[in-house]
C-alpha cells in the first residue's frame, strides 16, 4: 500500500501545479485585458508635467498668450508662466510669493497677481518684471478676472465674516477705481454673462449675484433652485445660457437662463466642483471634481437639456482647471497629500507633499459630425 501512496503523490502535485499555472495566467489575463478595445472616443491625448516646488497648496490656473501659455498661481511658490506647446516652465516669477490668481491684459503688457495678503502684484507681462505691489485688501484676494469690454480687471476678496467685496481696477493707471459690497461671506470665482456683465457665486448664503461692471451696481440676486451651494460658473454668450456647479449632500450642475435666473436644465454632478468650462463648439460643458479624481462632460448642445456623457479619471485634488476651447485642452493642477486623523476626532490635517505639483492636460476629440 505505501508504495502506491507515494506513487501517486508526484501526480497529484503535478497536477495542481498546472491548475494552479492555469489559474494565475488567467487571473493575469484577466488584470492585463483593457476594459474596452479601441481608442478612446473622448479624450485624444493625455499628458502630466511635474513641477518642484515645496508643499504648499496653490491657487487658480488661468490661460495668457491666446493658450500658448498658463499661469499656474501656486501660492507660496509664487506665480509660475508655463509654455502649453512645450509643457515646461518658462519663468518662475521673483516676488510674487502668495499668488493665488492671475489674468493677462495684454493691450495694457500687464499681468495682474491677486495675493494671499490682499495686494495685486503688477507684472510687466513683455519682460515679466515685477512693478510693484498695490495694497487692496486687509485680506486675502480670491480671483482676478478681466472684461474686455471695459477694460478693466475685477478682484474679488476672499472668505470674510458677512461682507465681501468686488474690485475693479483700471490698468491704465494701475489703480482700483470702484468697489462694491456683497452680503456674503464667501466669492467663489467669477464669470463674464456678458460684455459689461459679472456673475459672481456666494457659495454660503445659495445665491448668484449679477453685477453691472460699468457702473459697479448690483442687477440681480438669483436663487436657483437645487442649489444649496454655488460654487462655481461658466457662461454661453451664444445661447444666453449661465452653467451653475451646486455643492452639497445632492450636487448637481445647472443651466440656468442668463437673463432672468430661470431653470432651464439639471443633472447629477461629482462633488466639491470648483471650476466649470463651456466649450461652444462641442456643445460640451466641463466640470472637473478634485474630491472624486474625475473631469465629467455633459452634453449641453440642447438649451433645455443636460446629459452626463463621459467621466474622465484625471488625479485626487484636480479641482481647478484651465480650459483653453479652441484647442479643446484641459489644464488641471494637482498636488500629492496626506491626510491625518487626530484621535479626538478633531478636523483633519492635510499636508502636501513638495517636488509633487503636476499639470495634467487633457486634449479632447474633434467633436463628430
Amino acid at each position: 500500500m505505501a508504495p502506491q501512496r507515494y506513487a501517486a503523490a508526484p501526480l497529484t502535485a503535478k497536477l495542481m501545479t498546472r491548475a494552479a499555472s492555469g489559474l494565475m495566467a488567467a487571473a493575469l489575463a484577466v488584470l492585463t485585458a483593457p476594459a474596452h478595445a479601441g481608442a478612446d472616443p473622448i479624450v485624444a491625448e493625455r499628458g502630466a508635467t511635474v513641477l518642484p516646488g515645496s508643499g504648499h497648496s496653490w491657487g487658480f490656473a488661468a490661460l495668457a498668450q491666446d493658450g500658448r501659455q498658463l499661469l499656474l498661481s501656486r501660492r507660496e511658490n509664487g506665480l509660475t508662466v508655463w509654455d502649453a506647446a512645450r509643457r515646461e516652465v518658462l519663468a518662475d516669477i521673483p516676488g510674487t510669493e502668495g499668488a493665488n490668481a492671475a489674468v493677462a491684459v495684454p493691450d495694457a503688457d500687464r499681468l495682474y497677481v491677486a495675493a494671499m495678503d490682499g495686494s495685486v502684484i503688477v507684472i510687466r507681462a513683455s519682460d515679466r518684471q515685477v512693478l510693484k505691489r498695490v495694497p487692496v485688501d486687509s485680506g486675502n484676494l480670491n480671483n482676478a478676472l478681466f472684461d474686455p469690454a471695459s477694460g478693466q480687471v475685477l478682484l474679488t476678496s476672499g472668505r470674510r465674516g458677512a461682507v465681501s467685496r468686488v474690485y475693479r481696477l483700471d490698468p491704465a493707471c494701475d489703480c482700483v477705481r470702484a468697489s462694491l459690497d456683497l452680503p456674503a461671506a464667501k466669492l467663489d470665482a467669477p464669470t463674464l454673462l456678458a460684455p459689461g456683465l459679472m456673475a459672481v457665486p456666494m457659495r454660503d448664503e445659495g445665491r448668484i449675484a449679477v453685477i453691472d461692471l460699468r457702473r459697479m451696481a448690483l442687477r440681480h440676486v438669483w436663487e436657483p433652485p437645487q442649489c444649496p451651494r454655488p460654487s462655481a460658473l461658466a457662461a454661453d454668450p451664444a445661447g444666453k445660457r449661465l452653467f451653475v456647479a451646486c455643492r452639497g449632500a445632492a450636487p448637481r450642475v445647472l443651466s440656468l437662463d442668463a437673463d432672468t435666473g430661470a431653470l432651464l436644465a439639471s443633472a447629477a454632478a461629482g462633488r466639491d466642483i470648483n471650476a466649470l468650462a463651456y466649450d461652444g463648439r462641442r456643445g460640451w460643458l466641463l466640470a472637473p471634481s478634485g474630491a472624486d479624481a474625475r473631469l465629467s462632460i455633459y452634453d449641453a448642445s440642447r438649451l433645455d437639456a443636460l446629459r452626463r456623457l463621459a467621466s474622465v479619471g484625471t488625479r485626487p485634488w484636480a479641482h481647478n482647471m484651465a480650459y483653453d476651447a479652441t484647442r479643446g485642452i484641459a489644464y488641471l493642477p494637482s498636488m500629492d497629500d496626506t491626510e491625518v486623523y487626530p484621535a479626538d476626532g478633531s478636523e483633519a490635517s492635510r499636508y502636501f507633499s513638495a517636488g509633487s505639483f503636476t499639470v495634467t492636460a487633457l486634449r479632447l476629440r474633434e467633436p463628430q459630425p
